[in-house]
């Protein structure tokens, strides 16, 4: 009996490792330097949604989202985050995960923004590992830093 329990949590752990994992390459593939919409369908789902800047977007409307230059700032130069805090609940097919994200922007030497995010995420376990199908990102603070 004790052996199914021990490889039960195993399973458990590394179900939330893969969930950790996504996220991760989640941003990485937003960041400035690797940006590409098809890179995208490697963690999300066909039907993604995500709640950003108080707006509900798909795949294609968050790709005009990302993709958007500012016209008032220099072009983005740096961007990156750091995934913390994460938890994470596990089902058969599908997890949720909840973390605080922290992102910085530059913006050439001009503008430095540093947002802090409470984030959390809906995946659903296919047969290639778990893809995000709905993303919540909620601002809890933003700071701009202009020289």
């Amino acid at each position: 009996m004790m052996g199914c329990s021990v490889s039960a949590t195993k399973s458990s752990e590394m179900a939330e490792q893969q969930v950790i994992q996504i996220m991760e390459r989640f941003f990485e593939i937003l960041d400035v330097d690797n940006y590409e919409r098809n890179l995208l369908e490697e963690v999300v789902t066909e039907d993604f949604k995500i709640f950003e800047a108080g707006e509900v977007m798909d795949i294609e409307r968050f790709h005009a989202f990302v993709t958007h230059v500012d016209p008032n700032v220099a072009p983005l130069s740096e961007t990156s985050w750091t995934l913390s805090e994460f938890d994470i609940s596990l089902d058969n097919d599908s997890a949720h995960v909840s973390y605080i994200n922290r992102g910085i922007f530059k913006h050439g030497d001009e503008m430095t923004a540093k947002l802090h995010w409470m984030e959390s995420a809906y995946l659903i376990k296919q047969t290639d590992g778990y893809k995000i199908r709905f993303l919540n990102s909620n601002v809890v603070s933003r700071d701009f830093d202009y020289k």
